[in-house]
């Protein structure tokens, strides 16, 4: 999904009515679906809520070079684990 229908969804009702469109036929067509431009925690939470498979944007990391995912993998699994469990 586009960053223009992930990033403030949460705040905008038509936005948020388009998203869940696009997951739940992602959904029924078994696609995996991936949300862009995820820029901090009300997008990150609201896409876990309503079920995204993948997301990417600032929110999980910065642009970097690919000597750095390495390293970067191992903090992501770490800090991901922590925010799921403060969002239960």
């Amino acid at each position: 999904m586009d960053r223009s229908f992930v990033h403030g969804a949460k705040r905008d009702a038509s936005v948020q009515a388009i998203l869940k469109a696009s997951l739940g036929m992602a959904r029924q067509l078994g696609m995996t679906s991936v949300a862009e431009g995820v820029e901090d925690r009300d997008d990150w939470d609201f896409l876990r809520a309503t079920g995204c498979d993948l997301a990417q944007g600032t929110f999980i990391a910065k642009p970097m070079p690919a000597a750095g995912l390495p390293g970067w993998g191992a903090g992501w699994e770490a800090r991901r684990r922590e925010l799921v469990e403060s969002a239960s």
